[in-house]
């Protein structure tokens, strides 16, 4: 089981959003999800850590991006309207 669960995740990246204006909060699962797959696919294809000392080396890429969302280490950007209507 991956730890932080998606829900407590979610929370905790719309408390940060909600003391930044202009962010829209999470609201489903779904964009979670496709963040996390992202930046997993970037550390299995790239390897590229934020931090290498903290991540010891039996974790999988998706437990990493996890923690670094939770973390706050990585942060989700939205598009621009004119990019997601393509």
């Amino acid at each position: 089981m991956i730890h932080p669960s998606f829900d407590e995740l979610k929370k905790k990246i719309n408390a940060e959003r909600n003391e930044n204006e202009g962010q829209r909060e999470i609201k489903d699962r779904y964009s979670l999800i496709l963040s996390v797959a992202k930046r997993a696919r970037q550390l299995k294809n790239q390897h590229t850590l934020l931090n290498e000392n903290e991540i010891p080396d039996s974790k999988k890429p998706v437990s990493i991006a996890v923690e670094e969302l939770y973390n706050g280490k990585v942060h989700l950007i939205e598009e621009p309207a004119e990019a997601v209507e393509e």
